[in-house]
């Protein structure tokens, strides 16, 4: 009994965070475009804010009971939207642009997803007790 309602519960921390990661990635997907001019010369705010939420989730569910479960289901999850909503959709629109920010979007928040998850890996690996 204990063996599979263990089962269960990992399955369901990992199908939460994936959830998490999915939710993560659309509200990068709603702010990544945003940016404020100052002098000519364009900030973006919001490219910034969506790659650092992704990082700072990732990093704290590795805190959480699932560990580094949860951190993983949360960056496959955010990977699996964020791939999803690049694609050209049939009638030829897009959600992810193929510019600078879009680009800085899709990679820079794959590199960031990445180390995140390394960064719990070995994080856990050198914690004792950690399953």
């Amino acid at each position: 009994m204990g063996r599979s309602s263990g089962a269960l519960a990992t399955v369901l921390v990992v199908s939460a965070s994936l959830l998490l990661g999915v939710g993560v990635g659309f509200a990068g997907l709603l702010a990544h475009r945003h940016a404020v001019r100052s002098d000519g010369v364009a900030l973006p705010w919001g490219l910034v804010l969506s790659l650092a939420t992704v990082y700072a989730v990732i990093t704290a569910l590795a805190v959480t009971p699932g560990g580094v479960r949860s951190a993983a289901g949360c960056g496959a999850g955010w990977l699996l939207f964020v791939l999803v909503a690049q694609r050209t959709r049939p009638e030829g629109d897009y959600l992810v642009a193929g510019d600078g920010l879009g680009i800085g979007f899709v990679l820079g928040g794959m590199v960031v997803v990445a180390a995140a998850v390394v960064r719990c890996v070995a994080r856990a690996s050198r914690a004792p007790g950690v399953p």
